[in-house]
């Protein structure tokens, strides 16, 4: 009986020796994010997250002709993204209006995807 519980009792720490070595290696290839500045930091994140939404909704052709995108961080905490038309003489009426999404900063979280008539 007891080269079976030497033998266990070696396997038992040899695993326990491996389960700490990788999650050291997981922290040195995983590094830590701070998040204080929220998951959405600045507008360009703001718009990359928007227009894969928009896009995934209403369709590349309609998304594209709305740019450049006007972008508004609205009391620090929601990022607003509104789409535009380039050619400003013809009334928004008329083409449709623009999609509006509202994206939360600190964790990324989609409040509101409406576009307008």
């Amino acid at each position: 009986m007891k080269p079976f519980f030497k033998a266990i009792s070696i396997i038992a720490l040899s695993l326990f020796l491996l389960s700490g070595t990788n999650q050291s290696n997981y922290n040195n290839r995983h590094k830590y994010y701070d998040r204080t500045n929220g998951l959405v930091p600045d507008k360009e994140t703001a718009i990359k997250i928007a227009e894969v939404i928009l896009v995934n909704i209403y369709g590349e052709e309609q998304i594209k002709k709305q740019k450049p995108f006007v972008v508004t961080l609205l009391k620090n905490k929601i990022w607003i993204v509104e789409g535009s038309f380039k050619n400003k003489a013809t009334s928004l009426r008329d083409k449709g209006g623009v999609a509006h999404i509202e994206i939360q900063k600190k964790d990324c979280k989609i409040l509101l995807v409406t576009h307008g008539k």
